[in-house]
């Protein structure tokens, strides 16, 4: 069973910036948000959201908690496992590096299977592009309080 997402989004800001730390290895920060609405006024973001911040603006919530950041190191074709709660496990792979500087990597979320001999459920599969100075935005994943937003950015 797959988990429709709300929606992916790549900001247009910046230009192309320095490369990553080597040509074999692509450098992001990830955040794992918590996004829900309790009545608030006047929207909620806990202060290790400061830097995506006007990323989640627009969306519906009007509450923002970090369940988890990370920076990531990760060579072309090998990939990073993060576990950003107990039923949701980020897989990122770095794939190709464009002539413009777009990062192209694939990125899932897995939720484990109830039956521990059974293989996990791949709640989002996908493959993006990123380009320098810009974030990426994935939410729609039920959380026991409001939704899961993951946000990656490219330094």
């Amino acid at each position: 069973m797959k988990i429709a997402a709300w929606g992916i989004l790549i900001a247009l800001a910046g230009g192309l910036a320095a490369d990553d730390r080597t040509d074999t290895t692509v450098s992001l920060s990830m955040w794992a948000i918590q996004a829900s609405s309790e009545g608030r006024e006047t929207k909620f973001f806990d202060a290790a959201v400061a830097p995506i911040r006007g990323s989640l603006s627009d969306l519906p919530f009007d509450t923002y908690r970090t369940l988890e950041t990370r920076r990531l190191h990760i060579p072309y074709g090998n990939e990073s496992q993060t576990y950003l709660t107990d039923n949701y496990k980020l897989i990122v792979r770095p794939i190709s590096k464009e002539e413009d500087g777009r990062i192209r990597l694939n990125l899932c979320v897995e939720i484990p299977p109830k039956d521990p001999r059974r293989t996990p459920v791949k709640a989002i599969d996908t493959r993006l592009l990123l380009a320098p100075n810009q974030k990426i935005k994935v939410g729609g994943l039920q959380l026991e309080q409001g939704e899961l937003v993951i946000v990656l950015a490219r330094d």
